[in-house]
């Protein structure tokens, strides 16, 4: 398939939104470079520890900030929550169509995972258990990624348990979200409690009118909020509901005036192919994780180029064949398994979205 055909598919979609997928999904990768190469140590320095760290230091943990993988998570879940809410309200299921959206969650996220668990797993001469482990998001042994699309799971079905209560009242969404604010603490290590008031903000993102959304200057406070939040204050639970409001502004933003840059077409190539992509950059990155140390590189920023340049273009070949090979028969067929036929699914399975990219 050509980047011009997977253009031309994304124009029934907000094709900003999918070029702001692919992106996210890029800063991923090379953030997950960046982790391998400084750990978690400098990962989770601040600005209040600038002083005291060399220049070089300095450099890598600013580049987080250019490859945020933990805002990109955040993001990712708020974009599932938006797209996943304004399909509820074209479709607006009942609880009748419970069980097939659930069976057509599954559908969309378990066959690119399955299909990508295999090369990582003949790399990591992973046991059969383990594998199929992996492919069914059971286990995140082989791919530590996928405890965001276990993550994605739980959030997204009780995302429909909150379109059954709140349906398209403002109000009863807003309280729902506040009353699983207040609840989180009670719940502390719990995911679901974590990232679904994520998925609510990004449901209320419709909901959100206003001249000032087209506005750069509320695009760029956005963006600084879900990038610098962590940097600022801290990774974690203390950052994780600034980086929601600044990913839910940006997505506001890209909603009312979409930037021509999101809309080009090797953009858009990146965000048609971002699940796979997320799921493969794992696979990419172990493979030049092994070649790497043959170069005798000392120096962190090279070895950081070194392995973006390596592991990027593998995983993306492998993402856009998933996409070609798996993604796209996969959602072509599924109608067809859900009514016996060749008919047009309800509307809130042609959800736009992408399985969230995770941190680590």
């Amino acid at each position: 398939m050509t980047i011009a055909r997977i253009a031309g598919n994304a124009g029934a979609r907000n094709a900003a939104l999918d070029g702001l997928r692919g992106l996210a999904a890029l800063a991923v990768a090379v953030g997950h470079c960046n982790l391998a190469v400084t750990g978690l140590d400098l990962w989770g320095r601040t600005v209040r520890d600038l002083a005291g760290m060399s220049a070089e230091a300095v450099g890598l943990r600013l580049l987080y900030l250019v490859a945020p993988s933990d805002a990109a998570v955040t993001l990712f879940f708020v974009l599932s929550g938006h797209v996943l809410w304004e399909s509820f309200l074209r479709g607006r299921p009942g609880p009748a169509e419970g069980p097939d959206y659930l069976v057509g969650r599954a559908y969309r996220l378990l066959p690119v995972a399955i299909a990508s668990a295999l090369p990582l797993g003949l790399i990591l001469n992973a046991s059969a258990g383990e594998l199929v482990a992996n492919m069914l998001l059971l286990s995140t042994s082989m791919n530590g990624v996928l405890w965001s699309l276990q993550t994605e799971v739980l959030c997204s079905l009780a995302l429909f348990g909150a379109w059954l209560l709140a349906g398209d009242s403002r109000a009863r969404l807003v309280a729902l979200l506040l009353s699983v604010l207040v609840a989180a603490p009670a719940f502390r290590g719990s995911n679901l409690f974590l990232f679904f008031p994520a998925f609510l903000l990004g449901a209320l993102v419709g909901a959100c009118p206003g001249r000032i959304w087209a506005r750069r200057s509320t695009l760029v406070a956005g963006l600084a909020l879900l990038t610098l939040a962590s940097f600022v204050l801290s990774h974690g639970a203390v950052a994780r509901p600034f980086e929601m409001l600044g990913a839910a502004v940006v997505i506001a933003c890209l909603r009312a005036r979409p930037p021509a840059l999101l809309c080009a077409r090797p953009i858009l190539f990146l965000g048609a192919v971002s699940y796979p992509f997320y799921l493969c950059h794992t696979t990419g990155l172990e493979l030049a994780v092994r070649l790497e140390p043959a170069l005798g590189l000392a120096d962190p920023v090279a070895r950081v180029a070194v392995l973006a340049l390596l592991s990027i273009p593998v995983a993306l070949a492998l993402a856009w064949f998933l996409h070609v090979a798996v993604e796209r028969p996969a959602m072509r067929v599924r109608p067809r398994l859900r009514q016996g036929r060749a008919a047009a699914p309800p509307s809130y399975e042609h959800a736009p979205d992408r399985a969230p990219v995770a941190e680590t």
